[in-house]
C-alpha cells in the first residue's frame, strides 16, 4: 500500500520493555515521541499518547523522523515496519 503523498506505508513501534529512557527520540522529535513513566518513550498521534504503538507514519517527514530516531536509539527500541512497494 502507498500513502497519499506517494510514500510506502510504514509504521513505527517502540519496544517499551527495552527502552532505556535516553530521551533522544522525544527530545529531538516531540511530534512523534513523548516521555512516559520513568522517561520511557511513547508514541504520539495528533497529540494523543499511543503507548508503544504501532503508529502509522502518514508522511515522508514522519517516516524520516522515525528512521532517524530508530538509528540513534541506543537501546534499539524503535523499529520501523514498512510494507508495500511503489
Amino acid at each position: 500500500m502507498v500513502n497519499v503523498d506517494g510514500t510506502d506505508q510504514a509504521q513505527v513501534v517502540v519496544d517499551q520493555d527495552i527502552c532505556m529512557a535516553a530521551g533522544y527520540c522525544y527530545g529531538r522529535y516531540p511530534g512523534l515521541f513523548a516521555a512516559g513513566d520513568l522517561g520511557i518513550a511513547e508514541l504520539t498521534v495528533d497529540g494523543f499518547v499511543a503507548g508503544g504503538g504501532p503508529v502509522e507514519l502518514t508522511s515522508a517527514d514522519l517516516l524520516s523522523a522515525a528512521r532517524q530516531a530508530s538509528q540513534a536509539c541506543p537501546s534499539g527500541a524503535i523499529r520501523i515496519v514498512e510494507s508495500g512497494t511503489r
